[in-house]
């Protein structure tokens, strides 16, 4: 009997432990969402930021336009965009199986950020490792630290001048100063594909923006370092993985890419994904919490805010 007993305790106390067992955390939620506890079906959780989410628990989705953004704790995201009851356990089997992805680094480096800006903490502070900030006393102000890495092909530079200026002209030279690009626009943007410009691997180059009537009147210099032909390979490898395991053509994806640039410091990279993040949910405040705490790590939290 005794032996009976104890086997059965220990089989309820590894049920027990298995029901508790963390699945999900929650990466982001709008509209009214909550969890019903399994282990206690009259407690209803609202959704926040990193609430962890249990085996037996239920998700609970009110209204056509709501929202619920989960990372698995094996690294795994999933987006619930439609109203319903859904229970964990379904959703916990349709997730493919596998060891630990590319992916759950990010994933956790995302939940971590805005756990941090929920707990409103994010611009009291102090980064380590944080970038110099873009060049503030100048009268064109870039979009961009100080130093950069640049990668792939197309990227957009933006700026904001403290005053009315017509056009500009924007130029790229090598260390011995020698132009690699130049052109003049009206626009407070530019699109440059700077795999066109012959700027070779391991090199670091210079960017201006300057008033094209005044000269004086201009960004100062931005560094932009250009990867090694082995970095680029890295990056075009991991980020075919990381692509591989985030949903396609999805918030989070995005947000999971940006993340991968920005620890990569290829900022210019970052600034789309994160943009493209917001466009496709743009009610998500999690989301646009996310971007303005990497504007603030970069310096161009106050530049943003004042365009």
């Amino acid at each position: 009997m005794k032996k009976l007993a104890l086997f059965m305790f220990a089989a309820g106390m590894t049920f027990a432990s298995y029901a508790q067992e963390v699945i999900f955390k929650t990466l982001a939620a709008k509209g009214t969402c909550m969890v019903q506890r399994g282990a206690n079906p009259d407690e209803y959780t609202p959704i926040s930021t990193g609430l962890q989410i249990y085996l037996e628990d239920k998700i609970i989705i009110t209204g056509s336009s709501s929202y619920v953004g989960l990372v698995s704790m094996d690294g795994k995201a999933l987006e619930l965009k439609k109203g319903g009851v859904y229970y964990v356990k379904d959703l916990s089997k349709s997730l493919t199986s596998g060891g630990s992805s590319m992916a759950e680094k990010y994933l956790s480096l995302l939940v971590e950020d805005m756990i941090k800006v929920s707990d409103n903490t994010a611009r009291n502070m102090k980064y380590t490792g944080s970038v110099e900030r873009s060049i503030e006393n100048n009268e064109i102000v870039i979009f961009l630290p100080e130093t950069t890495k640049i990668a792939g092909t197309i990227g957009e530079v933006q700026w904001f001048p403290k005053s009315t200026v017509a056009s500009y002209n924007i130029t790229i030279v090598d260390l011995y100063e020698e132009s690699v690009f130049s052109e003049s626009t009206s626009s407070q943007n530019i699109s440059i594909d700077f795999a066109t410009l012959g700027m070779n691997p391991g090199q670091i180059y210079k960017m201006k923006v300057a008033n094209a009537v005044n000269e004086e009147i201009n960004s100062g210099f931005i560094s932009l370092q250009v990867p090694t032909r082995s970095e680029m390979a890295k990056y075009e490898s991991e980020l075919s993985v990381l692509k591989s395991e985030v949903p396609e053509n999805s918030a989070i994806g995005d947000m999971v890419i940006a993340t991968y640039f920005e620890e990569q410091e290829l900022f210019l990279n970052a600034i789309p994904f994160y943009e493209s993040a917001i466009e496709k949910e743009p009610n998500i405040v999690e989301f646009q919490n996310a971007y303005n705490m990497f504007l603030f790590k970069i310096g161009l939290e106050t530049v943003k805010e004042t365009k």
